[in-house]
């Protein structure tokens, strides 16, 4: 007769429980990171709007507050916002390449990166109903100068635009420097761009 250990049962319920709670996904401009996620809806076009936020407070993670992602098969659109600076931004999809235009406070940046997928908490529940649009709502994109591609050096291996040859760091709109709005602002272009800043910096500027 086989004995059964009910605690060891448990256990194992409970990890598949786990497991089952975690799946993949390709989030624009941020490196592997705890975030959890919650589907909002989907489109009649295969679009699924997420709700994305921080799953633990940690100043090293380039996401500082929850973002609004709406991604399909080909291409993806977003929202983010920190404090009084607003950002957003859209990428189409080419093989595993991503070409996404960043819009910050009135600073656009084009950064070409790699779509690499990762664990996130939450996931799909299933449902089929009635969906938010099939993009998110958009940061004006009226830029206050040049868009400047750059490579994401946070998501791995990434190509640089095809507007130029070599990659360039992310264009800083104008202001006075050390004001509240400048440090908020270097910190939504951090978060976007997967580069991780010391924090110390980031609070020396607010």
């Amino acid at each position: 007769m086989i004995a059964i250990n009910p605690a060891r049962v448990l256990v194992s319920v409970l990890f598949a429980g786990l497991a089952s709670a975690q799946f993949s996904m390709y989030i624009p401009g941020l490196d592997p990171q705890s975030v959890s996620v919650t589907e909002l809806g989907v489109d009649a076009q295969g679009h699924t709007t997420w709700a994305v936020a921080p799953a633990v407070s940690d100043p090293s993670d380039g996401l500082l507050s929850p973002l609004t992602l709406v991604e399909g098969p080909n291409d993806a659109s977003f929202t983010y916002a920190l404090g009084p600076i607003a950002a957003g931004g859209s990428c189409t999809f080419s093989d595993q390449l991503a070409l996404c235009t960043m819009v910050v406070d009135g600073t656009t940046d084009v950064v070409t990166e790699t779509r690499s997928s990762f664990a996130v908490q939450g996931g799909p529940t299933g449902a089929a109903g009635s969906s938010p649009s099939g993009s998110a709502p958009q940061v004006s994109p009226t830029p206050s100068g040049s868009a400047k591609p750059t490579s994401n050096p946070g998501s791995g291996s990434s190509s640089p635009s095809s507007t130029s040859g070599s990659a360039s760091a992310p264009a800083s709109s104008s202001g006075s420097a050390g004001s509240t709005g400048a440090g908020v602002k270097d910190a939504v272009v951090t978060a976007f761009l997967g580069t991780v800043v010391a924090a110390a910096s980031i609070a020396l500027a607010l």
